[in-house]
């Protein structure tokens, strides 16, 4: 068994793809958003307001996703955040996963009536991509001697 970590780079690398892939799909929800007779009744300072979020999320989804791409590419230049970044992230996609359960994407996105049956999947996906590799570098940190 390989238990030397040599697959964490590749996973922080997918995580970070997915991410900046789902934060720019925020910047396309805006028109299939706008269909919904809910938000249809909007008044155009609340429906800016809801792009405003829309907007906000895919920004910082892009830019966290970005850093992660950056540090998965050069870990070694940046092994003193790898920690700290795959446990705010594993945090915020446990978040995510959370808020869905409580709150299930019920708006018609993408052509899907009912998002939450695709969302769900991705997201825990999108969740172990962070969580494995912050318990297996925590397991490592612990496990083998700290080459000074």
């Amino acid at each position: 068994m390989n238990t030397n970590g040599q697959w964490i780079p590749r996973a922080i690398l997918w995580a970070g793809v997915i991410e900046v892939l789902v934060g720019a799909m925020h910047f396309l929800m805006p028109p299939f958003v706008f269909r919904s007779a809910g938000f249809v009744s909007l008044s155009a300072s609340e429906a800016d307001f809801v792009r405003l979020i829309l907007f906000a999320l895919g920004f910082l989804l892009v830019a966290l996703g970005s850093l992660t791409v950056v540090v998965s590419l050069h870990q070694e230049e940046w092994h003193g955040l790898l920690l700290p970044l795959l446990t705010i992230q594993s945090l915020l996609w446990c978040a995510r996963i959370g808020i869905e359960v409580h709150y299930p994407v019920a708006v018609p996105l993408f052509f899907l009536d009912q998002p939450t049956t695709l969302v769900m999947p991705l997201l825990v996906f999108e969740t172990l991509l962070f969580v494995l590799p912050l318990g297996f570098t925590c397991w490592l940190s612990r496990t083998q001697p700290s080459q000074a």
